[in-house]
């Protein structure tokens, strides 16, 4: 959602000289490294995007027949596609597949294949496969976008063992400036924040120390694929993109 205030704060927000953070859990801050993003802006042919320890390999935008996703064909006529692996310093693999801006008649097919009530319009949802473990992981995110008090922006990853709630993140640190739109996404774990990601500018990316190695690669493919997703902000930002 286009509005004068936020092109006016983003406008503001770019040509200042300080480093802003999302307003984000002070004890993860503490206990995670902050990881600047590389390759999240500029142009999308042969997209790489890396932090910290983590890379990915080239994102594919679109789908054509050889990719034979199971997850991805439930949403053929969804406008928006994405995959890629993400990879830790280890060289395990996360292979993710994303689809968003889904048209009406498949929305019964995302309520069912996440068991979710269709109470908003925009979802951005995916799949997280671990190839070493034979480990699947679920995602939705709805009304990624915009976080309006009567429709807030949340989401869900999980897999047996593993559930993290997923909550837009609307503030920066430090700064008192109202906003609607998503700035950021953070991560919750049985009430504990375990990890976000900034989606502004290059883009930012916090994992909690601690963490089991699996569910770091995790996280950091979910924070790759709220990253690269399209968005009002991202467009805002860089008008070049479609």
């Amino acid at each position: 959602m286009k509005n004068t205030l936020l092109a006016a704060f983003l406008l503001v927000l770019l040509g200042a000289c300080a480093d802003y953070n999302i307003k984000i859990d002070q004890d993860m801050r503490a206990e995670a490294q902050m990881m600047p993003v590389k390759g999240r802006q500029g142009l999308r042919i042969n997209q790489k995007v890396s932090f910290g320890e983590f890379y990915t390999s080239r994102v594919r935008r679109g789908w054509t027949a050889k990719y034979n996703v199971p997850f991805m064909l439930r949403f053929q006529g969804a406008q928006e596609k994405l995959s890629f692996s993400q990879f830790d310093a280890q060289g395990n693999e996360a292979i993710v597949s994303a689809v968003g801006k889904f048209r009406s008649t498949e929305l019964p097919i995302l309520g069912g294949y996440f068991g979710i009530p269709l109470k908003y319009k925009n979802y951005f949802a995916g799949n997280i496969y671990l190839p070493k473990t034979e480990q699947m992981f679920d995602f939705v995110v709805y009304n990624p976008e915009a976080n309006f008090r009567l429709l807030p922006t949340s989401g869900l990853l999980k897999s047996p063992g593993f559930e993290v709630e997923v909550m837009g993140v609307t503030q920066l640190d430090d700064r008192k400036v109202w906003n609607i739109d998503n700035l950021g996404f953070e991560y919750k774990a049985e009430g504990r924040s375990v990890g976000a990601v900034q989606i502004f500018n290059n883009g930012k990316v916090w994992i909690r120390n601690g963490l089991p190695e699996e569910q770091k690669l995790v996280l950091a493919a979910l924070s790759t694929a709220l990253m690269i997703r399209n968005n009002e902000l991202s467009r805002t930002i860089d008008p070049s993109l479609p």
